[in-house]
């Protein structure tokens, strides 16, 4: 069937080898027209007759790599596996094996242990359902990568007949959305986990017009966002009523086993090669633009001019890699700023902190604060998105209304001589994060979005 619309076995190859947000819309020397909310609307005109599941529900992500998104799948995952049965629960991702310079295996174990099915989206199956004519006809304008993406979930979800879909970030929620549409899906969730995708380098020209013509689908589509900022510059963006996004926070449970003991700490320093005795400066997130890795470190330049005696490490990967570490040289903190990679779990690399910082220009809700605050860290991030919302300010670390080097250094500068702070965020971190980010919490409303009776339930 892709061959039909597509007619070219190189859009097979296409479809396989793009990567979340890297499509253009070229083909060879063939430059396709604007992609317009029009062409989604005639490509969503016509639909497959209803045909469900009852309690069935599919998540649809990119990859499992290092990143808060995935993470929140998978625990969204733990938290439905009881509730739905396994049976009833499937993850489907675009891409599931480890690259060269991406891990998108790396929370697949924990996904798998959920016991739900997890695999990758099929593109070569045989189909018994033909693709609705309206989305035939409304092809030809559209970037053929995308096509053969939306095709392929197109038949997974009339195989599969999920009651629900639920989508995350834009490029699932994109595919998914008009893929689960046109299948007939009685309820589609697209569950947005930053500000929208103006902000960012992974914007595409077709996100909007899709976008759009998904929001005139009727109630059946429902769209979320882990944040009231996220929800609200959504809302802007896509020209939606106020109140039509609706906020479901991240869930995070830890259990007090998985707190690492206070023995471990220094020998985590040592492994680092940073003493045991120093104030220590963490942060953790993807090496990319709109974390403002760069930015991070002249902060810590700052801190460590005031401060002597501070050391700095930084958890991740990512593109901007061997920028920061030219930068680090240059500024002359090669041995007080250490860069060990990921950290799993993240706990570990949190836990010997004194405190954990966040410089991003856009963020959803950032684990990385939560799950500093839970082991009673303080935290210092600038009120990018979400992030604000995601701190107890004033009393488990400080919210930067700027992205000022100098502001955001004289708040970690204020947190590390105030002892007070410091134990009142010890005191007060875990009993925030469980309240305002339980999983608990979080599953039972996602139930409540997915607006279905399970028709299997076990106690938790």
């Amino acid at each position: 069937m892709i061959r039909k619309i597509l007619g070219s076995g190189f859009v097979l190859k296409l479809a396989r080898e793009a990567l979340p947000g890297g499509f253009r819309q070229k083909v060879g020397e063939f430059v396709l027209p604007k992609p317009t909310e029009a062409s989604f609307q005639e490509a969503l005109a016509d639909r497959a007759p209803r045909a469900f599941r009852p309690g069935r529900a599919i998540l649809v992500c990119g990859s499992l790599q290092p990143g808060g998104a995935e993470r929140q799948v998978v625990n969204t995952l733990g938290g439905l596996a009881p509730i739905l049965g396994n049976e009833n629960l499937t993850l489907l991702c675009d891409f599931l094996q480890a690259g060269t310079k991406e891990r998108y295996d790396f929370y697949l174990p924990q996904a798998r242990k959920s016991g739900a099915l997890v695999r990758e989206i099929r593109k070569d199956f045989t189909a018994k359902d033909s693709l609705p004519l309206g989305f035939e006809k409304a092809a030809r304008n559209l970037h053929p990568g995308l096509v053969a993406d939306v095709t392929a979930l197109f038949h997974e979800f009339r195989a599969l007949q999920p009651e629900v879909v639920h989508a995350w970030l834009d490029w699932s929620n994109v595919r998914a959305g008009l893929a689960a549409v046109l299948a007939g899906v009685p309820r589609v969730l697209l569950s947005g986990r930053n500000l929208s995708p103006r902000h960012f380098a992974l914007n595409t020209d077709y996100y909007l017009p899709a976008y759009r013509a998904l929001s005139e689908c009727g109630g059946g589509v429902v769209w979320l966002n882990n944040s009231q900022a996220g929800a609200d510059d959504y809302a802007d963006w896509l020209s939606l009523s106020a109140g039509r996004i609706t906020v479901l926070r991240n869930g995070v449970q830890f259990e007090e086993k998985t707190r690492p003991p206070p023995a471990l700490y220094g020998k985590l320093r040592a492994s680092w090669g940073i003493p045991a005795d120093v104030p220590l400066i963490g942060g953790m997130f993807r090496f990319s633009q709109e974390k403002r890795p760069l930015l991070w470190i002249e902060v810590a330049t700052r801190i460590a001019d005031a401060s002597p005696d501070a050391h700095f490490v930084i958890f991740g990967d990512g593109p901007l890699r061997s920028e920061m570490e030219s930068l680090i040289r240059q500024l002359g903190l090669d041995k007080r700023v250490k860069m060990p990679g990921l950290a799993m779990p993240s706990l570990d690399g949190l836990a010997p902190c004194d405190l954990v910082l966040l410089t991003s220009s856009g963020e959803g809700t950032p684990n990385v604060l939560l799950e500093a605050q839970w082991l009673g860290v303080p935290v210092v991030t600038v009120n990018a998105g979400g992030a604000g919302e995601a701190v107890n300010h004033g009393v488990t670390g400080l919210v930067v209304q700027s992205g000022d080097v100098a502001d955001i250094a004289a708040a970690v500068l204020s947190i590390l001589r105030d002892a007070a702070l410091g134990a009142k965020a010890r005191e007060e971190g875990a009993a925030f994060v469980d309240e305002r980010y339980g999983i608990d919490r979080m599953i039972a409303e996602t139930l409540a979005a997915y607006d279905m009776r399970p028709t299997h339930r076990s106690a938790r």
